[in-house]
């Protein structure tokens, strides 16, 4: 469904009167609250959980020589950054090609720190990677060569504004939207009927949506 056709299924949920509304732009009065309500109940569903499936990409660049640290911009992401996919990350020397792909071990920050930027440092093979606060990648060994980085990143929230957008969480799960925006107008109206009727749907849908779009949970192996 696109933003509009969800304003639409809120007001019939709602059993507001009128066929509105025929936009979701500059609208005011109760049209307005709908369109408020959707918008923001999509803003919430995508903010309750960080690594929400439908929220993930690819990126992959390649290293400048000497070069350990790398903003979301310089990887080729230009919009929409939230964070690292820490479990993602892996690297092989360009000129070797793929057959020589690994994974890079993580480190904390402070621990990166004391090994890679405390006196002179070699360069190298990178073989792990940490995340700086300002949310920089960082390599070490810085690189001795170009080598390719690639991994996947969570993007931030999708911002519905125009008619035709379309959330970009899978399609089987809009209804989620309808019924958490009905619940802000049970809220809004004092409706306790019509806050019990928008929950129920809630924890049906936000089940199924969980189950779909959330990472396999791995489990620790067992202590020998």
């Amino acid at each position: 469904m696109t933003f509009l056709e969800i304003c639409k299924r809120v007001r019939e949920e709602a059993g507001i009167s009128g066929l509105g509304p025929a936009t979701v732009v500059s609208q005011s009065g109760e049209m307005g609250r709908v369109v408020s309500w959707t918008r923001s109940a999509y803003d919430m569903i995508q903010l309750q959980r960080t690594n929400w499936n439908w929220l993930r990409a690819d990126f992959e660049f390649d290293t400048t020589l000497n070069k350990y640290d790398y903003t979301p911009l310089e990887v080729g992401i230009t919009e929409r950054f939230s964070q690292w996919d820490s479990d993602t990350i892996k690297s092989f020397r360009t000129s070797v090609g793929i057959s020589n792909e690994f994974e890079l071990g993580e480190l904390l920050y402070r621990q990166y720190r004391s090994v890679y930027l405390t006196g002179p440092q070699p360069a190298g093979t990178p073989i792990c990677f940490s995340v700086a606060p300002d949310q920089k990648l960082l390599l070490g060994p810085k690189p001795d060569g170009v080598f390719t980085v690639s991994g996947q990143y969570w993007k931030t929230p999708q911002r519905l504004s125009l008619d035709a957008d379309v959330p970009e969480m899978p399609e089987q799960f809009h209804e989620l939207i309808v019924w958490k925006a009905l619940e802000a107008y049970g809220l809004y109206e004092s409706a306790g009927e019509v806050i019990a009727r928008a929950q129920k749907n809630i924890s049906f849908y936000m089940g199924k949506l969980e189950l779909n779009q959330l990472p396999d949970v791995q489990m620790a192996e067992p202590l020998i």
